[in-house]
């Protein structure tokens, strides 16, 4: 995992901090490929959000705005449909605590700019079961379920976690937590421990992406840092290097390079993901394990169509790459 930012992913950097800012970003470079920057935005749901930066410039190639143009079509639907699902959601379920995304939108300039693959909202334990049957109710149907989550879907587009438990959050501090919360939203500081936990744990299992970096520095800005660990510290300063392109350390480029080179969690469309569930081996394997094959990355193929499926970090690494990972998380303090 070479530290080493391509010019599609240095000048993918500079397209965020524009898009957010709605300023005209200098020009590309010279080597820039229009396919390798909407590929690398796709994989990390950011289309809509660079497409603010690049259409403010007269030389953008029209096929690379087009492209993104349907994608933004897409998203402000996708996006008013779950508006409309979540309210439904805490109208049904008064006492439920929204986390994550449907929070996060609205720290962005438009909140189809902050995509959302499902939307989450924290249950009391002992309520799962009831929210469950009354969103089952409604319409949806469960796709999954555990002792402490139940994951819920409806057509075209809609899924709803419902989470008992939350990442790295001990069953302690979940109580003073929920006991805090107000006016339907946890306070401030819980919400970005929550946020940060579980930004930590989709980084060790390779599947954090830039947004993530953005749902913190956004969410910092506006509610002021609550940045008291190492891994908090990183994403708040690499947030901060990427808005003021200042260049970045070795550290944060390797912290950049491995949030850009892989896909954000829950990015897989319905196609790739049948493909990965009908590629066999160790592949159906790490499928049974993880649980829930929506969530596995976008496949990674060479050029040959019936090239080996590589699921980055996780099914395919070398010594060497390992070896960097773990010095990346011990500067991360992870």
């Amino acid at each position: 995992m070479s530290a080493a930012l391509m010019p599609e992913e240095l000048y993918f950097l500079v397209l965020l901090r524009h898009g957010l800012a709605e300023t005209c970003p200098p020009a590309p470079p010279s080597a820039l490929r229009g396919r390798v920057l909407f590929d690398l935005a796709r994989r990390q749901h950011l289309e809509s959000l660079i497409l603010r930066a690049l259409e403010r410039r007269a030389d953008t190639p029209t096929s690379l705005l087009h492209a993104l143009e349907q994608v933004r079509v897409l998203d402000m639907e996708r996006a008013r449909l779950q508006t409309e699902a979540a309210e439904r959601v805490l109208t049904l379920l008064p006492d439920c605590l929204p986390l994550r995304g449907i929070v996060l939108r609205e720290l962005y300039p438009e909140p189809h700019l902050r995509h959302m693959t499902d939307l989450d909202f924290w249950v009391a334990h002992e309520d799962l079961a009831r929210a469950t049957a009354l969103l089952c109710a409604e319409g949806y149907s469960l796709y999954a379920q555990k002792a402490d989550e139940s994951v819920l879907t409806a057509p075209p587009c809609l899924c709803v976690e419902l989470h008992a438990r939350l990442d790295g959050i001990p069953r302690g501090r979940e109580d003073g937590m929920r006991a805090r919360a107000a006016d339907g939203r946890l306070r401030a500081a819980d919400f970005y421990a929550a946020l940060l936990t579980h930004f930590a744990k989709h980084l060790r299992a390779a599947g954090a992406g830039a947004r993530f970096i953005l749902d913190i520095g956004l969410y910092g800005g506006a509610y002021g840092s609550f940045a008291d660990t190492d891994l908090a510290r990183s994403a708040e300063t690499l947030y901060a290097a990427w808005m003021s392109g200042v260049e970045l350390d070795t550290t944060q480029l390797a912290f950049s390079k491995y949030l850009l080179s892989g896909t954000a969690l829950g990015g897989s469309v319905q196609r790739e993901t049948n493909e990965l569930a009908q590629s066999g081996g160790r592949l159906s394997h790490f499928l049974r394990l993880l649980g829930r094959p929506r969530y596995i990355f976008s496949r990674l193929f060479a050029k040959d169509s019936r090239a080996r499926l590589r699921l980055r970090d996780n099914l395919s690494v070398s010594k060497a790459e390992m070896r960097e990972r773990r010095k990346l998380f011990q500067d991360l303090g992870l």
